[in-house]
């Protein structure tokens, strides 16, 4: 029996071009048929014009509709800016901007705010931006000029960029009253820490970075932990430690709370005891699945754990004294790296 990709509702049309670029969309399906351009002409596009060549650029233009584009991307450091960046066409449908082009270019913030003013619907803006942009006055000036009720945008900043100056010191600028009572917009730089540097008043910290979102924790020994605040994550429920020796379990504790604990990763610590093993699990009532490196021969797990994981598997391992170990377990992985140790572990 035929079947004609047309007949598609209109739903699961869209949902096939969520998963397309433009190019691929319009070279794909325009002209088709009637249904299919009116189906195309109305789709909102988020137009991503990184890395394409001059060709698949006109292409995409000719068939494009201003109205149609909710999100624009593009990077080309070969494009003509002057021409590309007039907005005017799009100033009443772009909402959301991202602009990866500014770190290799020279631009003003003048230069810049020329062309966004014109985005009166702009809602978010992204941009690879230079460090004598960030300027939250400068930033406070143009928004107030815009009628713009929603903006949030980011600031990527290249790896090329050395920082001279104290990262404190360049949010300063966004802890204006402007920023963190008007609007009530922080500014964090993330890279190699949490939590992250940020404009956040302190008394909301715990709130924001420690008590809501994190799920998943990696802690990594290895590395100073004295400069932690004195703050614990409090929904974590997937532990991953890292680290020559396990520290303190009042040390950890004071990290994380423990009781919301279900999944707990040890495969990283070089060097650790039985009875520290015995230990730490004495304070997670709540765990269920547990990963170690390697399998450990004394260790007898508890019968509340009924889930673990075993990531390297070793001829030289008990084979017998494991299954006796390990038999009220409901759920085991054990990554394998040959014919003879599948047989071995099935037999």
């Amino acid at each position: 029996m035929s079947f004609r990709f047309e007949l598609f509702s209109t739903e699961i049309l869209y949902e096939i071009f969520d998963y397309l670029s433009s190019y691929d969309i319009f070279h794909a399906f325009i002209n088709l048929n009637h249904r299919l351009n009116n189906i195309i002409n109305v789709y909102p596009l988020k137009v991503d014009l990184r890395n394409i060549s001059r060709l698949k650029f006109d292409y995409i233009c000719y068939y494009l509709r201003p109205e149609q584009i909710i999100s624009l991307i593009f990077s080309d450091d070969d494009m003509n800016y002057n021409s590309v960046l007039n907005f005017d066409y799009l100033s009443h449908c772009l909402t959301n901007l991202t602009l990866t082009c500014l770190i290799n270019k020279t631009f003003s913030f003048e230069f810049i705010q020329h062309y966004l003013i014109k985005l009166v619907n702009l809602e978010s803006l992204t941009i690879a931006i230079k460090l004598d942009l960030i300027d939250g006055k400068q930033w406070e000036e143009f928004i107030r000029k815009t009628k713009i009720i929603k903006f949030n945008f980011q600031f990527i900043l290249s790896e090329k960029i050395n920082f001279s100056q104290n990262k404190a010191i360049l949010l300063d600028s966004f802890r204006l009253a402007f920023w963190l009572k008007e609007k009530h917009w922080c500014i964090n730089y993330t890279k190699d820490r949490y939590p992250p540097l940020s404009t956040v008043p302190s008394n909301d910290e715990q709130r924001i970075f420690y008590s809501r979102y994190i799920e998943h924790l990696f802690l990594d020994f290895n590395k100073p932990i004295d400069d932690l605040p004195n703050y614990r994550f409090i929904h974590v429920n997937s532990l991953y430690l890292s680290g020559l020796t396990l520290p303190s379990i009042d040390n950890i504790m004071s990290i994380v709370d423990l009781n919301q604990i279900k999944e707990l990763n040890m495969s990283h610590i070089k060097n650790i005891s039985i009875g520290e093993i015995h230990l730490l699990l004495e304070h997670i009532p709540n765990l269920n699945h547990l990963i170690f490196k390697n399998f450990i021969p004394l260790f007898k797990p508890p019968s509340h754990i009924y889930s673990f994981t075993i990531e390297e598997w070793k001829f030289s391992d008990d084979l017998n004294l494991f299954c006796r170990m390990f038999s009220h377990v409901q759920s085991l992985k054990i990554d394998i790296i040959s014919l003879e140790m599948m047989i071995e572990l099935i037999n």
